[in-house]
């Protein structure tokens, strides 16, 4: 009812006013042709979120950090590193991912409501781990802070990925561990630590840093599954008044 099916054997006009043909005329192809419509769907939600999370964290970033007028808490290179591993290399990745979820109105909303708590989260998160190293008994250097605060922003970034793969599948995991080689590779090498600018902060401050990021990740994953459940109890109430009404 919503799309006009041309067979191969129609005539010119029933073709041209068609949207879709099936130029061999068998109807068998259409599960694949939905399979197909699925995928893409589904996978650019998935990609729509992951860019407009980057957008809110990197907006929340200039504007505090213009109001705080403190020094940046990255370089270029930094938020390009960010960016390939996990934004650009995951972002293409994600678009080859198999999907039969059906399509759900409210692509937008879904969007909206993933992104916007996400990234405010991130900035908030990073934004305090970068105040951590610059204030207070550890008071790191510039090139340390922002080291710090790239790391993390990484582990968060990767968080907010893993949220989007759910469920996680072996495709998945291969792209999510693949992104954990390349920012090994980054971070500890000396050619990584050279061309990206990385200078590592002292033992002590690593440890706190990821006991807080740790203990933030942990918190925001248990409301995130509260939420989930509480949206499913209420689906389920709807589902069943609607039935009985």
């Amino acid at each position: 009812a919503d799309i006009g099916i041309a067979m191969d054997t129609a005539t010119p006009a029933t073709r041209a006013v068609g949207q879709l043909v099936l130029l061999d005329g068998r109807f068998d192809r259409l599960p694949s042709v939905v399979a197909e419509g699925r995928r893409v769907i589904t996978n650019m939600e998935r990609v729509s979120a992951l860019f407009v999370t980057k957008t809110v964290y990197a907006t929340l970033f200039a504007f505090t950090i213009g109001v705080w007028g403190a020094a940046f808490p990255f370089l270029p290179r930094h938020m390009s590193l960010v960016s390939e591993v996990t934004i650009g290399i995951p972002a293409f990745m994600l678009s080859f991912r198999s999907t039969d979820r059906p399509y759900r109105p409210g692509y937008i909303g879904r969007v909206l409501r993933f992104a916007g708590p996400a990234g405010v989260v991130t900035a908030v998160v990073t934004l305090g781990a970068y105040w951590i190293m610059r204030s207070g008994p550890f008071d790191v250097t510039l090139d340390e802070a922002r080291t710090g605060s790239t790391i993390v922003l990484i582990v968060l970034a990767l968080w907010v990925l893993a949220l989007l793969m759910k469920p996680i599948d072996r495709f998945d995991g291969l792209v999510l561990g693949g992104m954990v080689v390349l920012v090994l590779l980054a971070t500890l090498t000396p050619l990584g630590q050279a061309f990206y600018e990385l200078h590592w902060p002292d033992m002590d401050v690593l440890a706190v840093l990821g006991v807080y990021v740790g203990i933030v990740l942990v918190t925001a994953s248990i409301v995130i599954r509260r939420v989930a459940v509480s949206d499913l109890i209420d689906r389920e109430v709807d589902r069943v008044r609607r039935r009985f009404r």
